[in-house]
Parts: structure tokens; sequence; C-alpha cells
């Protein structure tokens, strides 16, 4: 059902692309985290808002993304909103306060959807271009030694790349707000499209990355999703 949806709304959007590193787009990110089983409901209005003259004001990345492969989490959607540093996303949200077509789409998304979490993160390392990108794996995860971690991924991505092993985009999160107890980070990894993202790949670099980081790393859950749209 959630992949009908997904597609549903695929078909309606209008796909805007954005080709940008994706420490840039997204050095502090928003995450709004929702159920909803009439996702259908909710396109009229997100199109609407996405063509206002406010949402062209507001200097921030927004992508909604459809939640495949979640495990026992309720949440069908996560609606992104990247900002490239602190008053980026200040004045997005003042933009955003003063725009009637946010206040449409806010009444319909509070009629046909439920909030599952909100979240805050900061972007401590990634690279490579998000536009390309149409499925990502998330490994949501608690870390005790965030130096420690970040040197042992950047070489594995060094390393990977190298061997040309990086599919899309990717990096580490860093929760300021929204985190709780489970975890405190989560890592990201994109590939063009879902056949591309599943195709077996040899994986002994990411071993020798698990055994590293072994000892400051829980990893919660790991998550699949898709790129519905960028508005």
């Amino acid at each position: 059902m959630r992949i009908l949806a997904s597609l549903l709304i695929t078909s309606i959007f209008s796909f805007q692309t954005f080709a940008a590193d994706v420490q840039e787009a997204f050095g502090m990110a928003a995450y709004y985290q929702f159920k909803t089983s009439d996702a259908a409901a909710i396109v009229p209005a997100m199109r609407a808002f996405s063509a206002s003259e406010c949402r062209k004001n507001m200097p921030a990345q927004m992508r909604l993304m459809s939640e495949h492969f979640n495990g026992d989490d309720d949440t069908t959607h996560t609606m992104i909103y990247g900002f490239a540093n602190p008053q980026d996303m200040q004045t997005s949200y003042q933009v955003q306060g003063a725009c009637p077509e946010f206040a449409r789409l806010w009444s319909v998304l509070s009629k046909h959807t439920t909030p599952t979490a909100q979240s805050l993160g900061m972007t401590v390392v990634g690279g490579g271009d998000a536009s390309k990108d149409g499925v990502y794996q998330i490994w949501q995860m608690k870390i005790t030694d965030e130096a420690k971690y970040v040197k042992a991924y950047t070489k594995l991505m060094s390393d990977m790349e190298k061997a040309g092993l990086v599919r899309g985009a990717w990096g580490l999160v860093r929760f300021s707000a929204g985190s709780n107890q489970d975890y405190t980070h989560f890592a990201f990894s994109g590939s063009p499209d879902l056949a591309t993202h599943v195709t077996p790949q040899d994986q002994t670099l990411y071993a020798k990355f698990s055994q590293a980081v072994a000892g400051v790393r829980e990893i919660y859950r790991v998550n699949m999703n898709s790129v519905v749209a960028d508005l």
C-alpha cells in the first residue's frame, strides 16, 4: 500500500533536482516524520506549496521520503528540511510562517497524517550529489566516540571511492535535538535506484570498518527509504 501511494505521489509531482554537495545542502536538517493511510490526499496541498512564491523565497532544500523497509517503525513518510546554515534555517521558518499555501498544507497534513517523530540533525561528514539518489539505506546508531568513528568512516568512504564502490551521496548526521536513548547519530548511503541499491557488492572494506568501530557504535535499526519528491 505504501509503495502504491509513493508511486501515485511521484506521478503527480514534477521532480525538481538540485545539484549540490550533501554538506552544502544539508549542513543542518530538520526531519518531520509521520504516518498516513491516505498519502494521495496531501498531494494537491503539497503541489500548491511547492509552487508558491514563499516557498521560492525559502533558502532550504525540501525532500519527501517514503519509508518502505523500516521494521516496526510506524512512520510511512519523512519530510526533510535541509539548510546550509542556522541563518537559512531561521529565515526559512519565518517565510513559511507567513505563507498561506503552507497554512493550507498544514491543515491537510493535520487531517490526514499522524506525527511520529521530529528531530534536528547536523551533518558531521558527508559527500556526493544527493540529486542523483532515489534510494537510501539508513543506519540509526548510538556512537560513544564520534572522533574515532568519523576517522574510520572517512577512511572507509575514501577506500570505497577508490574501489569504485560508492553509489551515491553518503554521510553521518549527529542529532542535536529529538534523539532518544537508543541512538545519537545516523549514517546514510544513497543509490540512484532500488535495483542498484540491492545489487550485492564486495563487503570486505565494510567488514574491516565494522571491526574498527565495534567498540564505539551500536546499531539500533537499519532502514531503507526512497525519494518521493523534491519540493
